[in-house]
This record gives structure tokens, sequence and C-alpha cells, in this order.
């Protein structure tokens, strides 16, 4: 767990190969109330259940944490909530992105799987994303009901015949202003 007042900046942890059960991330399983700024990931991660995300797993709803000027290349498989970033995030999330490949049954994003009240501005998704289940993928967020602005995905979005998909959301109760999706 990444605890209140953390800062982690310009780390790079390259070729993790981290699994679990819940909450699995590349730098932690949670967190709450830390800033991280330029750092990545590279590798791979799993978890059984879900919130999994290649620098944290989860962040809980309407937190003070901020991700910025960070990335990860990651491939990842998990449950629900599973994110080339973050799995569950009520983070601010700025400048920053994911490549590498994202699979899961329920809300499934190439940067954040299910963005709960956070915010996302001025990064991207060019992950491959693969929805196993009928329950929301999307290129950039499986699931939204935060802020999203200037932001956009270009990777691919699969699913089932009757899954629910979008090349940036795969569902959206929050606000989307200024973002694109270009993927196949």
């Amino acid at each position: 767990e990444i605890g209140v007042g953390t800062i982690i900046e310009n780390i790079g942890l390259t070729n993790v190969s981290i699994a679990g059960t819940d909450d699995v991330g590349g730098f932690a399983a949670d967190g709450l109330g830390f800033a991280l700024s330029n750092s990545y990931v590279t590798g791979t991660l799993s978890s059984t259940t879900g919130n999994v995300g290649g620098l944290v797993g989860y962040t809980d709803y309407n937190d003070a944490s901020t991700i910025s000027n960070s990335h990860a290349n990651v491939s990842i498989t998990g449950g629900h909530n599973v994110g080339g970033l973050v799995g569950t995030s009520g983070t601010a999330i700025s400048r920053s992105y994911a490549t590498g490949s994202v699979t899961g049954d329920r809300s499934v994003g190439g940067l954040v799987g299910d963005n709960e009240i956070g915010t996302i501005t001025q990064s991207y998704a060019s992950s491959v994303v693969n929805l196993t289940s009928d329950e929301y993928a999307g290129g950039l967020v499986g699931i939204n009901f935060g802020e999203i602005s200037q932001s956009y995905a270009t990777g691919s979005v699969t699913g089932t015949n009757s899954s629910v998909v979008g090349g940036f959301v795969g569902y959206t109760g929050g606000t989307i202003t200024q973002s694109c999706a270009t993927g196949a």
C-alpha cells in the first residue's frame, strides 16, 4: 500500500512479474493520498479477481492522490476493474500513458478500468484491450463516472458477441471533453 503523503518520483521498474488475487499493481496494490510522478513500470501483472493496474491496482474514491508524467508498458490479465495504468481510480491522472495489452471480464480499459470520480487529463492509451464477458471495455477507460479531458485512445478493443465496448470508453456517466479515439 502507498500511504498518505508518500511521494514516488523518478523510479522505473522493468520486467516485473506480479501475480495476486485482488488489488495488484506495479508500484502498489492500493494507495491513498500519494503523489507518483516521472515513473514507469514494464512487465506482466495478473489478478484472479480484480483491481489490477500497471502502476496501482486500486485508489480510493475521492482520493487526493496524483499520478503525472508516468507510464506503463505491461501485459495485464484480471477479472474486474483492469487498466493499463490503474485498475480502479479515484485519482487525478495527468500527462500519463499506457501501452501493451489488457484483458479482463468487466470494466477493462487501456488506461483505467473503472474511473470512479477520478480525473484524467492530457493522457492516452495505445493498449490492446480484450473483454472476455459482456460488461464494459474501452480504449481509454472501461467505465467512467469521473472527468476525462484532452485525452485519446489508439488501441484496438474487442469483446464477445454480447460485449459492451467502445473505442474510447465502454460506458460513461461522467464528463468527457476534447478527447477522441482512433483505434480499430
